[in-house]
């Protein structure tokens, strides 16, 4: 059996999607991406509840909807973390105050901004480079990507609660049929969908410095944009269906169950993002450094499994 793997790998071992995936494997380990995931988690928990302030208070005081429809959303979350998410903006939207409304907008998105700042930096190292930009820059790029993710928080409850209210409406009054029903409904999840695709699609474009952003074109960002999307919606859904049925963190760690929790779900959001990015990072090599690419490779995790012999293997090890 193992040599029959070995002689198929060895005979595959040029083939495009083997040395994708020979590569992105080696890579995850030899970036440390557990370890960056990791890191990620704390500028992410210092960064989500002054996002939150910003973004409650731009929905309180802008007046385009009630942000008490943000409450229900935050069932959508694990038990546990909902619980103290939901415990900090119930308390948000009855204490705040329009004087302080500007000053806790920018606070918010100043600090914010850290953790994504965090984020741009791990793309930057998973392309073999280093953060350049000054700092103006590269505050402000995080200040924008920290109001385009408001942006589409505001998006993704407008569509999901004004899109059913547009839809009751229109049906008091004309007739639907099943189908147009059902493309509604499809819309109204694949609008969240899109823009999640395209904030993402950007993140993976802007992030990485100009000799390396000028190369990018949309065949290498889309893929790690797709894939952190669709990743993070599983895990979530995956995570809070595992807690919620499977695991109780409370029992194990008493008060500090619903914190353990909001920590394990940013480590695997953070770990989807850095995914994302190193997908993107191993399609940049290989399209720009084929010579990379040839056996036997350097970075390859197959290399030592199968040796660098010019012949099948024909008996096992």
């Amino acid at each position: 059996m193992v040599s029959k793997l070995k002689q198929w790998l060895y005979a595959h071992r040029n083939h495009r999607s083997l040395t994708f995936t020979d590569k992105l494997i080696y890579r995850l380990g030899d970036h440390n991406l557990a370890e960056m995931s990791g890191s990620l988690v704390y500028f992410m928990l210092l960064s989500i509840f002054p996002f939150l302030i910003a973004l409650l208070n731009t929905l309180k005081f802008t007046n385009v909807f009630n942000p008490e429809v943000i409450l229900e959303y935050i069932s959508m979350l694990p038990d546990e973390l909902g619980t103290i998410v939901y415990d900090f903006v119930y308390d948000l939207i009855n204490s705040s105050s329009g004087g302080l409304l500007i000053v806790s907008i920018i606070a918010g998105l100043w600090t914010a901004s850290n953790g994504i700042n965090q984020v741009i930096n791990n793309i930057n190292r998973a392309y073999g480079i280093h953060e350049k930009r000054s700092f103006l820059i590269a505050k402000l790029l995080s200040i924008l990507f920290a109001i385009a993710l408001i942006v589409l928080i505001i998006l993704l409850v407008v569509s999901q609660v004004f899109g059913q209210l547009i839809l009751d409406a229109v049906s008091n009054y004309i007739a639907l049929d099943a189908a147009v029903e059902l493309l509604i409904q499809v819309a109204r999840y694949a609008i969240p969908f899109i823009f999640m695709v395209i904030i993402f699609t950007l993140l993976y474009k802007f992030a990485p410095k100009s000799e390396v952003r000028e190369l990018l074109t949309l065949k290498l960002i889309l893929p790690g944009a797709l894939f952190a999307t669709i990743g993070i919606g599983l895990m979530t859904f995956s995570f809070g269906f595992y807690v919620s049925n499977f695991s109780n963190y409370s029992v194990t760690y008493g008060s500090l169950g619903g914190i353990i929790v909001m920590l394990i779900w940013m480590y695997l959001v953070s770990l989807m993002l850095l995914l994302g990015g190193e997908i993107n990072a191993t399609l940049y090599s290989m399209t720009y450094f084929p010579d990379l690419n040839k056996w036997p490779r350097s970075d390859s995790i197959i290399k030592n499994f199968i040796g660098t012999f010019t012949s099948p293997v024909t008996t096992d090890n």
